[in-house]
């Protein structure tokens, strides 16, 4: 197993879901 790249995966997933919520959050705002 590689912990670098389950590290890396971990992060751009982390990554990808708090951009998300935060994108979620803006249409919530300007609704």
């Amino acid at each position: 197993m590689n912990l670098g790249l389950t590290i890396s995966e971990y992060n751009l997933t982390v990554a990808l879901g708090v951009s998300y919520a935060k994108s979620d959050y803006v249409k919530q705002v300007l609704k």
